[in-house]
Formats: structure tokens, C-alpha cells, sequence
């Protein structure tokens, strides 16, 4: 598995209520974070990821609010399109997340699969680059 795979993730992004920032992936690794804020502009949530390569497999490991999220692990790589699957420690709320682009450096989607109230459930967010407006 190649880092650069991420590379389309790069950048500067923001949705409603949150931005989002990646680094480019160099060597082994790349890291990302997201805050939102409410209508007066406090930081309400944050989240930050680290992407790693270890023998040949992509994790993420996911912290959100300072605590643990869990790690998981890249199961579907369709170029612009990558599906992670619950790996270590992570809770059932999330227990799989994807990132996807249509249009490379423009917009981002990014989704997760959980389980909350005994249901299962999606969620979708979508942002472009804060650069390309």
C-alpha cells in the first residue's frame, strides 16, 4: 500500500459548522483534523487522524474530544474512493468510514456507517476546498 493513495484528501476543507485540514502524505504517514464551531464561532468538536502504513496495510487512527476513537483499517481502494472498516478499539457508533471525491481537489465526501439506539445508521458530510471558491 502506497501513502499516496491519500493524496487526494490534501488540502483545506470546510462544510457547514466545521473545517477540515490534511497534510500531504509523506513516507509512511499523514495527518488530518477537523474542528466545528458553533454560531458564535467557538470550538464545539474537534477530531484528528493519523494515517499509517504498517507491512503493506493503511490504518486510521481517530481521536476525537482527546479520547481514543479506535483504529481502523483500509478495506476498499477504488482511487478516489477509500472505505475503512473497524479494526482496534473503536466503538460501535462508528464502526466504518469512507472518504470520496468525484471531483479531486474541489469536493470532498466523507461518511460514516454506525450503529446508534440499536440502529443502524449513515451519515454524510460534504466540503470543498476552502482554496477553490
Amino acid at each position: 500500500m502506497n501513502i499516496q493513495a491519500l493524496s487526494f484528501l490534501s488540502g483545506s476543507w470546510e462544510g457547514n459548522g466545521f473545517v477540515m485540514d490534511f497534510s500531504e502524505p509523506q513516507h509512511t504517514m499523514m495527518f488530518g483534523s477537523m474542528q466545528a464551531a458553533d454560531n458564535q464561532g467557538k470550538t464545539i468538536y474537534w477530531e484528528t487522524f493519523r494515517f499509517e502504513v504498517v507491512e503493506d496495510q493503511l490504518f486510521l487512527h481517530a481521536i476525537a474530544l482527546g479520547k481514543n476513537r479506535g483504529t481502523f483499517i483500509l478495506t476498499n481502494n477504488n482511487g478516489n474512493e477509500l472505505f475503512f472498516d473497524g479494526y482496534k478499539d473503536f466503538d460501535q457508533k462508528v464502526n466504518k468510514l469512507y472518504y470520496r471525491t468525484n471531483s479531486p481537489g474541489g469536493e470532498l465526501s466523507l461518511g460514516v456507517f454506525g450503529i446508534q439506539d440499536n440502529e443502524e445508521y449513515t451519515q454524510e458530510w460534504k466540503v470543498t476546498n476552502r482554496k477553490v471558491k
